[in-house]
């Protein structure tokens, strides 16, 4: 019988006690991540980030019932494996650190091997409780299922519930679920003015609608699964109306899996057909997206770039921001995400940094999104940045085109 995981960290732990060169371990706990609709999926691409980062370091990875993670690896080479770690976590936290019962506690843990060997043993039985635990909470959520199914419950995404919903989506008016908000271009003393239109879907939504008792980020390669499902479907939407394409730029959120399908190469077929620029498509990409398999993306960017398509990374932070080049991205826009912390009244050596970013990613190229108030207009001016996207702008836009109307 095939051991299980937890048992196969303890046995690890007494092995690398006697291996010739001294090891490291460092737990990094994902179940600290907060609920949000895509942490199954953000965990997954982190996971696989991770992996991609250290993969030639010669270390062993354990993951375990609850998400959480070990990597032992050689001690020799911690210095990376700490590199690989403070990428990570700035998937997921600007700190590092999560709330736990009240107390703040850090995504990551090191130990060396030898030296920490007797907590490591018990860290390793605890998780073995745990499995057992979840384990038999699973069960008792299977029987109690079969005798409440008349009440209206709520269940984890499951492949036989997710082949309903998948069922479910394919008599779906997607169009309601669609959401539209513009990138805007705003300059002193100018009118906003739309540069382009992003489309996307709003799963809350489309959860709330078709599948309400349905936990449908529960299972991160399922919830995946759907997401691609979702991206085929707004794909065959843009091409019922691809004629929109030549009123405004439109951007869509598409998956790397989804650009290297063939609806998506339909799609293009499409484009030449009805001759419309491809620049007028911006692909917006999810950042750990693109780090969770960076060849994938590589190929799909080439590709797209070769045919003339715009491109964006999504999900950037001021602190992530530092650890990406646009140039050698090679993609056109980068999305940051607004902050509250980021004001134009940052001290001075802060401020400095922030416009160095900007700079260095294109004053013109860098994207503030998320924009809900004056201040982060007035932050993006004072750091150089000349495009947004947000609540704010959309209310902007609202009250100029009545004044544009008014005045005739």
């Amino acid at each position: 019988m095939k051991p299980n995981t937890e048992t196969s960290l303890l046995e690890a732990i007494e092995r690398l006690q006697q291996a010739p060169a001294p090891f490291g371990a460092v737990l990094l706990r994902y179940s600290l991540v907060p609920p949000s609709p895509r942490r199954a999926q953000f965990v997954q691409v982190a996971a696989h980030a991770f992996s991609n980062f250290t993969y030639k370091l010669a270390g062993a990875t354990f993951p375990q019932k609850n998400f959480d993670c070990f990597f032992f690896f050689p001690l020799a080479s911690q210095a990376k494996v700490q590199e690989a770690v403070q990428k990570l976590r700035t998937l997921f936290s600007d700190e590092g650190m999560f709330e736990e019962d009240g107390v703040l506690q850090p995504f990551d843990s090191w130990f060396e091997v030898v030296r920490d060997a007797e907590e490591l043993a018990r860290m390793a039985r605890r998780y073995q409780d745990l499995a057992a635990t979840l384990q038999a909470e699973s069960g008792k959520s299977a029987a109690d299922g079969a005798w409440m199914s008349s009440k209206v419950i709520t269940m984890d995404l499951d492949s036989k519930s997710l082949s309903k919903i998948v069922d479910l989506l394919a008599n779906v008016k997607l169009a309601h679920f669609v959401q539209r908000q513009p990138v805007c271009a705003v300059g002193f003393n100018q009118p906003v003015q739309a540069v382009f239109e992003e489309c996307y879907v709003s799963f809350q939504d489309l959860q709330a609608s078709v599948c309400p008792t349905i936990n449908i980020y529960a299972d991160k390669w399922l919830f995946q699964y759907l997401t691609n499902t979702v991206d085929k479907r707004m794909l065959s939407m843009a091409m019922e109306d691809l004629a929109a394409f030549t009123k405004t730029p439109v951007s869509m959120n598409l998956n790397v899996e989804t650009l290297l399908s063939k609806q998506f190469l339909e799609f293009d077929r499409q484009m030449t057909q009805l001759a419309i620029p491809r620049g007028r498509v911006v692909i917006e990409l999810q950042r750990i997206d693109i780090f969770s398999d960076f060849g994938g993306f590589s190929f799909a960017r080439d590709y797209l770039l070769e045919r003339g398509y715009t491109i964006c990374v999504d999900g950037m932070t001021h602190q992530s921001l530092q650890f990406i080049d646009r140039n050698q991205l090679k993609v056109d826009f980068v999305k940051m995400i607004w902050s509250p912390e980021l004001t134009d009244g940052l001290p001075a050596r802060k401020l400095a940094e922030m416009k160095e970013l900007v700079k260095r990613i294109g004053t013109a190229r860098l994207i503030l999104t998320r924009c809900d108030n004056d201040t982060a207009l007035r932050f993006g001016r004072s750091a150089g940045i000349s495009l947004f996207q947000g609540r704010y702008f959309d209310q902007r836009l609202r009250v100029q085109k009545i004044t544009d109307s008014d005045s005739y």
